[in-house]
């Protein structure tokens, strides 16, 4: 999550996918590729994401830059000037800031991140998303980025972290897998299912959760290191959501 979030009752479907450049029908096509989905709980979604990462909040952040730098290796000076200049607070107060969130500008021309630090599997997954937004925020200038190419930015940068757990820390993939199964009953079961609802009626008001079902499965197509003009085109903002649409859409 942003610290820019777009919930102004004024906008309505029919603006936000006019703002990105697809269709409903679009929405319904990548809708249809989410694969039928398993009911977890509440318990079964703490359990995995208490899993011990065996990382501190310092190690933490160290570590999904570091993902991220693999997946995207033209991006690696970008990344270690976010790793050394980003002010990250582990622990913020619970009451004020329950949710993650990311600022372009933390007061020294870097991004302030926002997420909580418990020690779990988790909280570097969440770590990891909103790393995914500060090297957007910062590759964009603070340039505004549309919300599904903001999230689709801070779903490769979870892959990214996924993959490199797999690669350097293979005991914690079974709770990976599990954790990233109780995601995708949030974010492809109950979010897409808000989302259908809303593509029904054009009149409905926009609710950012509209943008993580879209998103998430955007990022699942970009599979593998990226390419440089590719990683380049999606950080800074510029990569048209049609562009990928298409490419996942593609027979």
């Amino acid at each position: 999550m942003t610290g820019t979030i777009e919930r102004s009752a004024r906008h309505r479907l029919d603006d936000w996918l006019t703002l990105h450049g697809i269709t409903a029908d679009d929405c319904e096509r990548l809708l249809s590729r989410i694969p039928g989905q398993p009911t977890i709980s509440t318990a079964d979604f703490a359990a995995s994401a208490q899993v011990p990462s065996g990382h501190s909040a310092e190690e933490a952040w160290t570590f999904v830059n570091h993902a991220m730098a693999r997946q995207c290796p033209s991006l690696s000076d970008v990344i270690k000037s976010v790793v050394v200049n980003t002010a990250v607070n582990p622990a913020p107060d619970r009451k004020r800031f329950p949710a993650p969130f990311t600022l372009h500008d933390g007061g020294n021309g870097y991004p302030y991140v926002s997420c909580h630090h418990d020690g779990g599997i988790g909280s570097l997954i969440c770590l990891a998303h909103e790393a995914g937004h500060a090297i957007q925020s910062v590759m964009s200038g603070g340039a505004f980025v549309p919300p599904i190419t903001r999230e689709v930015a801070a779903f490769v940068s979870e892959t990214a972290c996924e993959a490199l757990i797999d690669a350097e820390c293979s005991g914690l993939s079974p709770a990976i897998g599990e954790l990233r199964t109780a995601l995708d009953a949030r974010y492809l079961g109950r979010y897409a299912r808000r989302l259908r609802k809303a593509l029904s009626s054009a009149q409905e008001n926009y609710d950012y959760v509209w943008n993580y079902p879209l998103a998430r499965l955007l990022a699942r197509g970009l599979t593998g290191p990226l390419a440089c003009s590719e990683c380049t085109a999606l950080f800074s903002g510029r990569l048209p959501l049609r562009e990928l649409a298409d490419r996942v859409l593609r027979p």
